[in-house]
């Protein structure tokens, strides 16, 4: 009787972990799972291990490709693509991407406007009843981590990757809105090393990636000059790093709880935060009603120099000053309430909540016709207005000009 092989061993346990996954994270299955099937080795191992458990599920699968068309070979590796998909017997989608990824997504990298163009393709394949699945494996997640920790980023960064989420397509600025793509990643638990392994087992030879090599980017430094000095080191380093990723992930998600329910005690009402109950929260929970506040008024994920900036500003007490949001939005203070939205909108705050209005109209220049106010903060101009009589009895604002810094002695 002829012994099955140390691959052959994996290959039997990864499919039972990926079936288990899949019956696990699945209650009701999804109608297509969209595999991100670049022809390199962890999405070929991925694409074969779900082709064997095919049978046990009652969901198609398909294969998308992405050209990007950044190499001048990139149309070679549609083609080597497409013979993998052949030879798996899965249906295959290639999709072109038109025009510069770079000038599509300026002001962002090479590796970031790829992978949103990546994504956007991903979702304009997928319906509601579908799921993208990706190759994402354990040190890809060792990565991730230690990528995020680089950053400086809390909890919710080094939490890493999850098996089962859901993301907004697009997550940056575009005129579209954003529609929920649900993700797969069922391999993160798996080594590298041994997902590898398998496709020896069927002679499949995957698509290299020469960018892969190029140390010029800080995933692909770190996957050849660090991970191998940790792994020296200490050679269960990647599983380590997982296992403090999912345990980062599981008090994240009190946290963020705890979070939810202090929100609700901190507000104001109106879309603001009182900012003598923000500061009676501990930092952690502070810094976290903070994030999920400023996520909610922008739109997007605050960085953490924002969210730090904005409490130093709560610490001070200061209703003069601003704390710059990006996309036209800033944040402020406005009778003891933190307040973020469009500068137009606050300036509006400014007006209205002010404790003091200073008249500067000057009758002896015969401007009878016309008031100007400015409205006064902390002996700090904040803002003007100005006034034209709409009745014999009664005046209509009619701007607001934002002035900043403007001692009034």
């Amino acid at each position: 009787m002829v012994q099955p092989t140390s691959s052959e061993h994996t290959l039997r346990a990864m499919q039972q972990r990926l079936l288990r996954a899949f019956r696990a994270d699945f209650p009701r299955p999804p109608k297509r799972l969209i595999v991100g099937f670049s022809g390199g080795s962890d999405s070929l191992a991925l694409a074969l291990l779900l082709k064997r458990i095919r049978s046990a599920i009652p969901t198609s699968i398909e294969l998308v490709h992405v050209n990007h068309h950044l190499r001048s070979d990139s149309t070679e590796d549609a083609d080597a693509a497409t013979a993998l998909a052949n030879t798996l017997d899965l249906p295959l989608t290639i999709r072109e991407i038109e025009g510069d990824v770079r000038a599509l997504h300026p002001g962002v990298g090479i590796e970031e406007a790829a992978r949103r163009e990546r994504y956007l393709v991903l979702q304009a394949e997928s319906g509601d009843d579908d799921v993208v699945v990706l190759g994402h494996h354990a040190q890809d997640q060792a990565e991730t981590i230690l990528l995020h920790l680089m950053r400086g980023a809390g909890l919710q960064g080094v939490a890493g990757m999850t098996r089962l989420s859901s993301i907004d397509i697009p997550w940056w600025e575009r005129d579209e809105p954003a529609i929920a793509l649900r993700i797969w990643r069922p391999l993160l638990a798996e080594s590298r090393d041994e997902l590898r392994s398998i496709l020896s087992l069927f002679n499949l030879l995957p698509v290299e990636d020469p960018s892969n090599a190029s140390e010029t980017f800080r995933r692909n430094a770190l996957r050849h000059r660090i991970v191998p000095v940790l792994r020296d080191i200490e050679p269960g380093a990647i599983d380590a790093i997982g296992r403090f990723g999912q345990i980062a992930a599981d008090e994240d998600r009190l946290l963020t709880q705890l979070a939810t329910e202090q929100r609700t005690q901190v507000s104001d009402g109106q879309d603001g935060l009182r900012v003598d109950r923000l500061l009676g929260l501990d930092v952690a929970l502070r810094r976290r009603v903070v994030h999920q506040w400023l996520n909610e008024r922008t739109g997007e994920p605050p960085s953490l120099d924002r969210v730090s900036a904005l409490l130093t500003l709560a610490k001070s007490g200061s209703e003069s000053s601003i704390v710059e949001m990006g996309r036209d939005r800033v944040a402020g203070i406005f009778r003891d309430v933190l307040r973020c939205g469009l500068s137009t909108t606050l300036d509006e705050f400014a007006r209205q909540d002010a404790g003091l209005i200073l008249p500067l109209w000057d009758e002896s220049h015969g401007r009878s016709d016309e008031e100007i106010n400015v409205v006064v903060r902390n002996n700090v101009v904040i803002a003007e207005t100005i006034a034209i009589p709409q009745t014999p009895r009664g005046f209509e604002q009619i701007s607001i000009r934002p002035v900043r810094d403007e001692l009034i002695e």
